[in-house]
């Protein structure tokens, strides 16, 4: 092979690594910006499944970095940088990647209520923030598919953990407070482990419910407990 086919061959496989590199990091950007801009304006379902998006590209390009200096040309291109560092570079997308994806399914709890399937059981766990503090475990509630409306009743069940527990119904827009007084549709305060209680709200139209679990502010702070819930909606 001559000096000007190895340069040409040089130069097209530097821009498949390029174009690759840089589909990723704008995967990832709109991943993250999306996640952002859920969190600052509260758009909920419109962006919450993007969680998944750019940690999984993170994953992508790591390994692809790992296989291309395994011998494989799944980034031909990549060898013209030092080792050491893309390796570095690699392992760090990785575990960013990993870290992303157990956040983002972790966080993702939701349950849909239908006119033939009206009631809909869930469980999650909940921590104590500290006095003054809040930090809620959300799981939606979509009953979208009542659009003249009915009544939605949770009953819930506290388990024997150390914290006590409270509870909010949230509308599907508006933020969520991380501190202070939530001003939500319905809330159930301070209830005792080994102890029920339940939330009614009346809606007209079908929407997306959120409902959040948190410990109390007079429990130890970080200390938790587990829930049952279940969920139904009359017409």
């Amino acid at each position: 092979m001559s000096n000007n086919d190895s340069s040409d061959a040089q130069v097209k496989n530097n821009f498949w690594f390029q174009l690759f590199k840089y589909l990723t990091v704008l995967g990832s950007a709109i991943g993250v910006l999306s996640t952002l801009i859920d969190q600052l304006l509260a758009l909920n379902r419109v962006f919450n499944k993007l969680y998944l998006v750019w940690p999984s590209l993170f994953i992508i390009f790591g390994i692809s970095i790992c296989l291309a200096y395994k011998g494989g040309h799944v980034l031909p291109g990549i060898d013209q940088y030092p080792r050491k560092l893309t390796m570095i570079i690699s392992c760090v997308l990785i575990g960013v990647g990993v870290m992303g994806l157990f956040w983002g399914v972790s966080n993702e709890n939701s349950v849909k209520i239908t006119p033939e399937n009206p009631q809909q059981d869930f469980s999650g766990t909940l921590i104590a923030p500290g006095k003054g503090f809040q930090n809620y475990k959300i799981t939606y509630i979509d009953v979208t598919d009542f659009t003249k409306g009915g009544k939605l009743t949770i009953d819930i069940l506290l388990m024997d953990g150390i914290s006590w527990g409270s509870f909010d119904l949230f509308p599907e827009k508006g933020r969520i407070p991380t501190q202070g007084s939530p001003n939500s549709l319905v809330g159930a305060y301070n209830v005792k482990p080994n102890s029920s209680t339940h939330l009614v709200h009346y809606f007209d139209k079908g929407v997306v419910f959120r409902f959040g679990a948190t410990g109390n502010w007079g429990s130890p702070k970080d200390s938790t407990n587990s829930f049952k819930a279940s969920v139904y909606v009359e017409p």
